[in-house]
C-alpha cells in the first residue's frame, strides 16, 4: 500500500470500528444520537487533515490544551458519575440504565485511547491514530458542552454533567481553533455539528 494512504485506511478502519461498537453498546437509541454523529463529524474532519496534510506534530499549545481539557474530562466524569448520569440518560432515548460497571470501564478504555492517540500524534509525528484524538475533541469536548446544555435547556433543570461541560464551550473553540487555523472554519464547523447533534437529541429524546 502507499505510504501516502496508509493514515486514510487506518483511520477509515478506525471509524468504522467505532460505528460498530457505538451501535452495538446502545441502549436504546443513546449512543446513536450522540456518539454516531460524532464519529462522522470526526472522520471527515480526519480527512480534510490527512488530505491537505495538517500537521498537528508541531503545534504543541495543542498538545497542551488538549492535556487540560482530558484532565476537565476526568472532572466530568466525575460529576456524570455521582448524579447518576448513567442512569437518566440511556432513559431519554428508550433505553435501559447502563450499569456502573460498563459506564466506568468504557469511560476509561476511551481516556486511554485517546491518550494514546495524541501521544502517536505529538510524539510519534503519525496521523495513523488520529481519529481517536479528533473524536474526542469533536464529541468529547465540543459534543459534550452542546448536548449537556441543550439537555438542561429542554428540561429545564439540572441535568447530570452539566457544570463540567461549562468549561468545554472555551475548550472546544480553543481547540478546533488550533486544529483548524480559522476562526470561520471553526464557526463553521461547530455551527454545523450543533444543528445536526441538536436535531437528533430533540427528535429522537422520548
Amino acid at each position: 500500500m502507499n505510504r501516502d494512504k496508509i493514515p486514510y485506511a487506518s483511520n477509515s478502519i478506525i471509524a468504522l470500528v467505532m460505528l460498530q461498537v457505538f451501535i452495538n453498546l446502545s441502549h436504546g437509541k443513546s449512543l446513536i444520537v450522540t456518539f454516531v454523529p460524532g464519529v462522522i463529524f470526526s472522520y471527515m474532519l480526519c480527512l480534510y487533515l490527512i488530505r491537505f496534510h495538517k500537521d498537528l506534530s508541531c503545534k504543541k499549545h495543542l498538545f497542551v490544551i488538549f492535556l487540560v481539557a482530558l484532565a476537565v474530562q476526568f472532572l466530568h466524569f466525575g460529576e456524570e458519575f455521582s448524579t447518576e448520569f448513567y442512569y437518566r440518560f440511556p432513559k431519554l432515548y428508550g433505553g435501559e440504565t447502563y450499569s456502573t460497571t460498563s459506564f466506568v470501564t468504557v469511560n476509561m478504555i476511551s481516556y486511554a485511547l485517546f491518550l494514546v492517540s495524541s501521544l502517536s500524534i505529538f510524539s510519534l509525528n503519525s496521523s495513523i491514530l488520529l481519529m481517536p484524538f479528533i473524536f474526542f475533541v469533536v464529541y468529547g469536548v465540543c459534543g459534550n458542552a452542546i448536548a449537556h446544555s441543550y439537555w438542561s435547556f429542554d428540561l429545564e433543570a439540572y441535568f447530570p454533567g452539566l457544570y463540567t461541560s461549562f468549561l468545554y464551550w472555551i475548550l472546544g473553540p480553543v481547540l478546533l481553533y488550533l486544529i483548524l487555523g480559522s476562526k470561520k472554519g471553526v464557526a463553521i464547523f461547530m455551527g454545523t455539528f450543533a444543528i445536526v447533534l441538536i436535531t437528533l437529541l430533540k427528535v429522537f429524546m422520548i
